[in-house]
């Protein structure tokens, strides 16, 4: 008898150490997988402050709220998600100041060349490099929107996928249940979580990842310039005309310096 107990205690042992990992193998790798979407949303967030710093810079050009609104109006563009208190930035603008033979010229032409500058980041941005070995230069591969949307869905069908494959209750029956020396089908298939408080297997269920909660934003779709330019010259001709003084301010401070953008000019 002693000698079958033994036996029976190393086999009883061995089974449980597989059950355990058998149970919480997938749970774990689910966990990286939410830690891996948590991770990404927070560096596309500050991709986001990127994008928003160069629509903020596009609107301190136009100076007048309104200005900018018109300005989306024009493009059929709503830029809820581009107007923002995020400061006005030059990160992604060339500071060089464009040539023209007056400042109304320049003034277009700087709202164009920031412009393309918004659409290029925020297209980046949603989508990612628009050339495969754009990034192959990164430490980190580049974070974009619709990755980290695909990533959500995935990792989300994960978790009911997991969330139907068994109850933990039942696991911890069964391994508490196991004797290796009196096995019966019956109590290791028909284990039960009567011992286990109301609600025990909800609070241990995973939760979905809240893509809304995770502040990342799905910037517009921003025209091609080219195509609408006969409707904006005449908007930024008029825009020019109506805040001549502010807009030669603020384009002097564009091209003159890499400090930070006084709003107040």
């Amino acid at each position: 008898m002693a000698a079958s107990k033994d036996f029976s205690d190393p086999l009883r042992e061995e089974v449980l150490i597989q059950m355990a990992d058998t149970f919480f193998r997938p749970r774990r790798a689910l966990e990286e997988e939410m830690e891996g979407v948590l991770d990404c949303a927070k560096r596309l967030r500050q991709h986001q402050v990127q994008v928003e710093g160069c629509a903020s810079l596009l609107h301190h050009l136009l100076v007048d709220p309104q200005e900018a609104e018109a300005f989306w109006a024009l493009l059929d563009v709503d830029a809820q998600a581009l107007i923002t208190d995020i400061p006005p930035s030059m990160d992604r603008v060339p500071h060089r100041s464009p040539l023209a033979l007056t400042a109304r010229r320049r003034f277009a032409k700087w709202v164009e060349r920031i412009y393309g500058a918004l659409r290029a980041e925020r297209d980046v941005y949603m989508n990612g490099p628009a050339r495969p070995g754009a990034e192959a230069g990164d430490r980190e591969p580049t974070v974009y929107f619709r990755l980290v949307e695909t990533m959500t869905d995935l990792v989300n069908e994960h978790v009911r996928r997991l969330n139907r494959s068994g109850s933990l209750s039942t696991a911890l029956q069964t391994a508490k249940q196991f004797q290796p020396t009196q096995l019966d089908r019956e109590r290791i298939t028909g284990a039960t979580s009567e011992l286990f408080a109301p609600g025990f297997e909800e609070r241990l269920c995973y939760r979905p990842i809240d893509f809304g909660a995770l502040g990342i934003k799905a910037f517009p779709v921003l025209p091609d310039w080219k195509t609408n330019q006969k409707r904006l010259d005449p908007f930024l001709d008029g825009c020019y005309r109506k805040h001549a003084e502010q807009i030669r301010r603020r384009m002097a401070a564009l091209g003159s310096t890499n400090a930070g953008i006084d709003k107040s000019a």
